[in-house]
């Protein structure tokens, strides 16, 4: 796994719990996606995101450390490099 894309999943405002940012499925559609990290203290926040992916057949793995810091509650993992100024999911 050479790379990760986070899916701008964020405790907050922006991230609700109930509402799956669309560059994710974006990400998830294009078929490069590996693997699936939930943060596992904001589990209820991230269901629906844990949904998604399974529904794409993504695995998914909880983590959890007492050195994890901010606000990133799920990470989507690429099986590939992204070329971050051509790619649409990143633009």
């Amino acid at each position: 796994m050479k790379s990760t894309l986070d899916a701008h999943a964020r405790l907050g405002s922006a991230f609700d719990g109930k509402t799956v940012h669309p560059s994710f499925v974006q990400a998830l559609d294009a078929g490069r996606c590996e693997r699936l990290l939930v943060r596992s203290d904001a589990l209820s926040l991230a269901m629906c995101y844990v949904k998604q992916a399974a529904a794409h057949h993504i695995p998914f793995t909880f983590v959890q450390s007492p050195e994890f810091i901010g606000d990133v509650t799920v990470v989507l993992v690429s099986n590939c490099a992204i070329d971050q100024t051509h790619d649409p999911v990143i633009n």
